[in-house]
């Protein structure tokens, strides 16, 4: 099966969003240890990336291997990035501040451990540049992936190892998701992955979605549904996993149907290689977060078809400057046709892998019958999830939660 390729780092593609949720899967929350740098106040709503936080910083994420992704089952699944640490990631970060003073030396090269909603992939924000940036023209394409921290969910911390020649941090970021199954690894994953069949059918791809209001909604990245997946493995060769997914393994089928819904906590374990994804994302700069379940649930599928995100077909921009230090090395040069975005389509794919038609399918609510789960004293009950409206206010809840609810209640 045919493998399309992603777009350099150095091309910038301003992608328009989804105007619905439906079938584009919810939010992804993240906890998660960051280095701040090159902090600045946006005290204009038009210069703000997202309406309502005027703070923006670049985030330093380390995202720590564990030991099971460097056996050589899976060593191909690591991305293998030519202008960063495979393990290092950058993001805008943006926050609120308001009536509180910014003091820029208690946040540069500072670490702080950090709640929010994030979005993996790049996304593309045309600002004014400083003076030492400037270069004819006063602005530039902002190209990286978002941070969205709401109600000071952010607290400074000063690292303490326990050994010397450790790095700070060595615990991975923490993720939650609802979102919709779009095919598992039989599908979805070429031959360099190296995965055997059994290890195929207990991997996934999930689509989710990040909601975004920009200071300006007419420019990019747009207000709207910006979507973007993640994968899920179980690494079953490895304990303690090979006793945990016993009964994934032990099922003829995989349990990833396409347009089921996948409730997940789990931890990132890196970022996936596009080299080894049938459908790779668009831009080199969007990162797969390979994703380990601590917790996890399948709920009732919704249709007899997966949903896929088909890449973006867009036109590839100026090259950017060369100066790598700080911000500049996520600008390009401002081109105003690039904001004439393409609006992705949702392709429809039959259980074969084999594109069929290109429509909107709707999700169907699981039934009001619970799914239960036996413990020794108590039962408890997951509540259906609720398909949200096609559009939603400028409002948001302290969280900036998922539009899947989740209820939950115990029964004697």
């Amino acid at each position: 099966m045919p493998t399309s390729t992603p777009t350099r780092h150095d091309e910038v593609h301003p992608r328009k969003p989804l105007e619905s949720q439906q079938n584009a899967g919810g939010d992804m929350s993240m906890m998660f240890f960051a280095r701040s740098q090159s902090l600045r106040e946006l005290p204009s709503s038009e210069e703000q990336q997202i309406k309502g936080l005027n703070v923006e910083t670049i985030a330093e994420i380390l995202f720590p291997p564990p030991t099971w992704i460097t056996s050589p089952e899976y060593w191909a699944l690591r991305a293998n990035s030519e202008h960063d640490d495979s393990n290092l990631a950058f993001f805008s970060l943006n926050l609120s501040m308001y009536q509180q003073t910014l003091v820029a030396s208690e946040w540069e090269d500072m670490w702080f451990f950090m709640y929010g909603r994030v979005h993996p992939y790049a996304l593309t924000w045309e600002v004014k540049l400083d003076d030492s940036q400037a270069t004819g023209d006063d602005l530039a394409n902002y190209t990286i992936p978002a941070l969205i921290v709401r109600d000071q969910g952010y607290q400074p911390v000063t690292p303490r190892m326990f050994d010397i020649a450790d790095t700070f941090p060595i615990a991975s970021p923490i993720v939650s998701f609802t979102g919709l199954v779009i095919g598992s690894g039989h599908t979805l994953l070429n031959d360099e992955a190296g995965l055997e069949d059994i290890q195929l059918k207990c991997c996934a791809f999930i689509q989710l979605s990040t909601y975004l209001t920009p200071g300006n909604p007419s420019k990019t990245p747009f207000k709207g549904f910006h979507p973007f997946q993640v994968f899920i493995i179980f690494p079953i060769h490895l304990k303690p996993w090979l006793l945990l997914c016993k009964k994934l393994i032990d099922k003829r089928e995989t349990h990833f149907q396409s347009n089921t819904l996948f409730f997940c906590t789990g931890k990132v374990a890196g970022f996936l290689n596009h080299r080894i994804m049938i459908h790779p994302p668009q831009l080199t700069q969007d990162k797969i977060f390979i994703i380990v379940p601590d917790t996890w649930d399948f709920f009732k599928k919704a249709g007899r078809d997966s949903i896929s995100t088909s890449p973006l077909v867009t036109t590839p921009a100026k090259q950017p400057f060369t100066n790598p230090s700080g911000r500049a090395k996520f600008m390009s040069p401002s081109n105003r046709a690039t904001q004439q975005a393409i609006t992705p389509t949702m392709s429809i794919i039959s259980s074969t892998g084999q594109t069929s038609r290109t429509e909107s399918t709707r999700l169907t609510p699981c039934s009001s019958t619970p799914t239960a789960y036996s413990t020794s004293s108590s039962i408890t009950t997951l509540n259906t999830y609720t398909t949200p409206p096609s559009k939603r206010s400028n409002e948001y809840d302290s969280t900036g939660s998922s539009v899947w609810v989740m209820s939950m209640r115990r029964a004697a």
